[in-house]
């Protein structure tokens, strides 16, 4: 995430990859595919040379520059401005905002990982405000490196960000699992939850009481349909494979006709495996998800996810009844997607993670937890929204949770 600290409001957005790196990527892969003219002299691959590498490498470029110029790209701003006291988020996919009082945020959520390294260990904080209906809105991201022999302190940076956001909208400090954050040195204590209802004043809950309703009128329209896009990473992955069937090619031509039998087919079938899983590859990953789409329909008890093709019937993926007791939450960062789960999934996976961390930890009772968070997980349920704008989804979640 990006994040900016101002004098009255804090703005943070995904970070994006600039469109400069991807024009530099294209020049790169450009110049690179006339490095045939370098290769080793032999009179029997010399013309062959540099018509390979430009076959193998000029689709990089081309791949990059396309990328730059897509304006399809999923991009969204937020803002937490405490003039007006609200938080809006500006898709710019659908050119829509999304605008929420400061009443209608509990705390904030902070989700903390570590990765051990070779040279130590990587710590991560992700920042969330948990809105009323369980949305977790992404407001930052602290990145943190541990090394030996260096002075460390886990939370000092986070808690120095954490004072930055509180003098904007104070809220408890709460971790993933909805209890009190340890770890933090404040300047001063969050506001209780219970106490904040008395902090409006008659104006600008009355402002916010017409901002909602404003917001309620534009309402969704079922079916909700959208295409799936394929990801570049695809095409990349295509052409890699390409390359070394090329190569394969290349290197079967140089070694026919000589000594080198095992060379010649080590090359061959080399070539002819790339070339197969280029295709295969190709048509499962891109073509069959080419002309892909998406849709949600609203049914009598809920909602369903159907996903179809131009050469098959609609598939249904998944099914949400109303009442089910089911809860749900919205990953909007990096990926999107929706997660139906129990209660009791949540309690199994916060008495394993607690147990562990205390250090009192049996192998028999982490086994009896861990079999019960696998199987509260087995009725778990992902609807991938990844393809579908940020504020399309979000206006979905707060269909499902209206708090």
């Amino acid at each position: 995430m990006e994040v900016q600290f101002l004098s009255d409001s804090i703005q943070f957005s995904p970070k994006e990859i600039h469109p400069y790196v991807w024009i530099g990527f294209g020049i790169f892969w450009f110049l690179f595919s006339f490095v045939g003219w370098f290769f080793p002299d032999n009179p029997a691959i010399n013309r062959w040379k540099l018509p390979l590498t430009l076959i193998c490498f000029l689709p990089f470029s081309f791949l990059c520059l396309s990328e730059q110029l897509d304006t399809s790209t999923d991009v969204w701003t937020g803002e937490i401005r405490a003039p007006n006291r609200l938080v809006r988020i500006k898709d710019f996919s659908t050119s829509k905002e999304l605008v929420f009082p400061f009443a209608d945020f509990q705390s904030y959520v902070i989700e903390s990982s570590s990765e051990s390294k070779k040279e130590g260990w990587d710590h991560t904080d992700a920042i969330f405000l948990r809105h009323k209906s369980g949305l977790l809105l992404p407001v930052g991201r602290i990145d943190l490196k541990e090394r030996p022999n260096q002075p460390f302190s886990r939370y000092a940076e986070t808690s120095r960000n954490m004072r930055r956001y509180l003098k904007i909208l104070n809220l408890p400090i709460l971790d993933i699992y909805l209890d009190p954050f340890q770890g933090l040195l404040l300047s001063q204590e969050p506001i209780d939850e219970i106490q904040r209802a008395a902090l409006d004043s008659p104006d600008l809950v009355s402002s916010q009481k017409n901002l909602e309703l404003d917001q309620k009128n534009e309402e969704l329209r079922f079916p909700i349909r959208w295409n799936h896009k394929v990801g570049i990473g695809n095409y990349f992955f295509v052409f890699g494979l390409l390359v070394i069937g090329h190569f394969g090619v290349l290197m079967t031509k140089s070694t026919l006709g000589t000594s080198s039998i095992r060379e010649f087919w080590i090359a061959l079938i080399v070539g002819i495996f790339a070339y197969l899983a280029a295709v295969l590859f190709f048509y499962f990953r891109i073509y069959e998800n080419k002309n892909k789409l998406y849709e949600i329909q609203k049914t009598t008890s809920g909602y369903e996810f159907y996903s179809q093709t131009s050469t098959n019937p609609p598939k249904l993926l998944g099914s949400y009844v109303r009442e089910s007791g089911k809860r749900v939450s919205l990953t909007i960062h990096p990926h999107r997607h929706l997660e139906f789960y129990t209660e009791e999934m949540v309690r199994a996976a916060k008495t394993l993670i607690k147990s562990l961390e205390s250090g009192n930890v049996s192998v028999g009772k982490t086994w009896t937890e861990a079999k019960a968070l696998t199987q509260a997980g087995k009725e778990t349920t992902f609807w991938d929204l990844s393809d579908l704008p940020m504020e399309v989804a979000v206006r979905f979640f707060l269909v499902l949770s209206p708090k």
